[in-house]
Formats: structure tokens, sequence, C-alpha cells
């Protein structure tokens, strides 16, 4: 199908894509033509997945892309009425701004998610080397590969923060491993080269989320053959090893901070904006219901929501939450529902991994529209039309 061919291209475009784009643009080898570049291409390939034929993803609706699509409408809903009524003060305009993209990016990665097909390897694991080669190459004296530092001042602005350049590279390492895992001699310098390019990154949260992926998926294998477990166990063992030596050239890097994490600024002040949250959400019978819509831009913008799921039930009151735990409970379920027929496949193992992913992000780091809960509804959505068509054909 023509769907499934553009998926592979929105893919490049979107993940590493946005990596190459961003390194060119901070670089200098090109103009900030696409400004922030990702919400541009993102946008864009939702409305050509749709004249493609992506409609098609809306005919094998299931409980998750159900409870999805109404947890959209939803955020749509509330932060439109908000906005009429101009809540939150001096914030409805950028609420109202981040509410949409938010919204329009999960349903572009879910389209995403139900078309590609996850074949080739050599596709994956090459864009994955080039990355990493990049990363390794371009560290700088903070001991982290961010292109902000070397951004001239005209274009910094446009050059995407270390946190979207490790969303991207998480992507593109997380098909790498589901593509190889089981299938590969490719596997093991894959997950090497996640692991490094990764941590000199910078992005804690997407690193973290990767080691968890990675040993989730052989835990969860092991029942086949336990020597991968301690195979996989030795090669991050090895990868933290290199990165260890290669941290005696940049001793100051922030990825160091997890040896004590709750010490580091950044997590103190998640904590802070998350217990203002809850006081205000519990402060009344309202808010307990219907949650207080960005009540968390008083400590400063936008930015200031708590990093968790709890912001699920700020935004869009107790039946967003509910919503959200719905979709993860019933994917989980799933995991094991779809395992006998579709356990040896690519998809199913991606879908597994990202499945860990969102859930470690939305219950310690990431807020609601967490974009790669739309991928993995999305895969979910493709493994459950896939099995379905198993099934039928079984029956002729």
């Amino acid at each position: 199908m023509i769907e499934r061919k553009f998926a592979v291209f929105c893919f490049f475009f979107l993940f590493p894509g946005f990596f190459f784009y961003n390194y060119s643009v901070a670089k200098g080898y090109m103009p900030a033509f696409l400004g922030g570049y990702f919400s541009v291409v993102a946008i864009a390939s939702a409305t050509h997945f749709i004249i493609l034929g992506g409609w098609r993803a809306f005919l094998s609706l299931n409980p998750v892309t159900i409870a999805f699509f109404v947890i959209l409408f939803l955020s749509l809903l509330i932060s439109g009425f908000s906005y009429f009524f101009g809540v939150p003060l001096g914030y409805s305009n950028e609420m109202l701004r981040w509410s949409i993209v938010g919204v329009m990016l999960n349903f572009s990665l879910f389209l995403l998610g139900y078309f590609i097909p996850l074949e080739r390897k050599w596709i994956y694991f090459s864009l994955l080397f080039v990355m990493f080669l990049i990363v390794v190459s371009n560290v700088g004296h903070s001991g982290i590969f961010d292109l902000r530092r070397v951004a001239q001042v005209e274009v910094i602005d446009s050059v995407s923060s270390y946190q979207g350049i490790g969303r991207s590279i998480l992507v593109v390492s997380i098909f790498s491993l589901a593509i190889t895992f089981g299938k590969s001699s490719l596997f093991y310098p894959s997950v090497f080269f996640s692991l490094v390019a990764l941590f000199l990154n910078g992005a804690r949260t997407e690193f973290l989320l990767y080691v968890f992926a990675v040993i989730f998926i052989h835990g969860f294998y092991i029942i086949k053959d336990s020597r991968v477990f301690l195979r996989v166990l030795f090669l991050i063992f090895v990868g933290f090893l290199s990165i260890l030596a290669f941290s005696e050239l940049v001793p100051v890097s922030r990825m160091f901070q997890l040896a004590d994490v709750f010490s580091s600024s950044s997590v103190q002040e998640r904590g802070r904006q998350f217990v203002f949250s809850i006081n205000e959400v519990f402060g009344s019978i309202e808010g307990g219901v219907l949650g207080s819509y960005g009540a968390y831009t008083s400590l400063g913008g936008v930015g200031h929501y708590p990093h968790n799921i709890f912001s699920a039930w700020v935004n869009l009151g107790f039946l967003g939450f509910l919503l959200y735990i719905l979709v993860l409970f019933v994917m989980w379920i799933s995991v094991f529902g779809l395992y006998r027929e579709m356990s040896e496949s690519s998809l199913y193992k991606a879908f597994v991994c990202f499945l860990v992913c969102i859930t470690i992000a939305l219950i310690f780091s990431k807020d609601y529209s967490y974009i790669l809960v739309g991928l993995t509804v999305g895969l979910h959505a493709q493994l459950r039309a896939l099995k379905a068509n198993k099934e039928r054909a079984s029956y002729l």
C-alpha cells in the first residue's frame, strides 16, 4: 500500500531528518527555513496520510484507539472553551497553541505507527550509525552533544534542545533494536551505538528509557533463551565502561547527575510543580472532577506543568486522567494477548519497547501530550489489525 511506503518516508523526515536538519542549521550548513521543523513536518505528513488513504486507520477501531481519540477531542474541547473564557489568565493563547500542537503531533504519530512497516534492518541501523558518529564527533566541553552551544545567535531559537535531539535518537534506536533483536548480528552494535549516543547527547530521560526498554525486552523473552539476558547485561556493562572512559576527557557532563538524580535542580523544580498541581486539583471538589486547566502557568508559564501523567488530571479533569490509565492498561494487557501470534514480528517488539518507554515517561518525566503515546497507540492498532486479518484468513 502507498500509505506504508509514505510512512517510511515520514519516519525518515520526522526523526533522523529532524536530527540532521538541526545539526545542519546549527553548523551553518543550511538556513532554518522550516523553523523548529518537527511540528511543520508532522502536521504536513498527517494531511498527506489522509489524502493517500490514511482514513483506513479508522476502520479498525478498538477500545484503545477509541479512548485515544476521545482524549484528543477532549483536549481540543477543553482548551477551546478555556481560551474563549480567557483561562488561564495571561496564558490562554499559549495554552491553546500548546494543546492544539500536542493533539496534532499525537494524531500524526498515530498514523505513522499504524502504517509503518519494519523491514530492511540496514536502513534503521545505518541511520543510527551515522547519528552516533555525528554525536561522538561533536561533543562539546560540557560533555554533551548540545547543538545550541555551537549555533549562531541568529538561528539558536530554531535549533532544538538536547531533549528534542534525544527523542530522535531514542526512536531510531528503538526501531533498530526491534528489527535486529533475535534476528541479526547487528543487534549488539545497535545497542552499543544507541547507549553511547544517548548518553553523550545528555537527555537523561531518553537514555534511561532506552536502557529500561532493552532490559525489559530481554527479560520478557528470557523464557525462550536465558543466555540472551546475560549477553545484553554484558553489552550494557561494556557500554558504560566506554562511556566512563570517554568521560575522563569531559568529566563535567550533566549525565553524571544520574548518580544523585534527586539533588539535581531540574528534579527538584519538577517536584515543586507536582506539589503545586496536586494542591490545585484536590483543593476543591470542582478541581477533583474537572481539574484546574493551566493553573500551573502561574508558576511562570506553560512549561511548568507536572511532568507526569497527573498533568492529564490537571488539564483534562478526572475523565482525561482515567482515559489515559485505561489506554495504558489495555495496551499492557495486549502485550500478553498478542504474544502468541505476533511475538516474532519486529513490529510487536517495537510496540513493547515503546510501551515500556511511555509508561515510565508518563510516571516520572513527561506530560500527557507526550508524542510517543500517539506512536505507541498506532503500533498497537496496526498489530490488532494484523491479528484480525490473520484470524479472518484462517477461517477461509
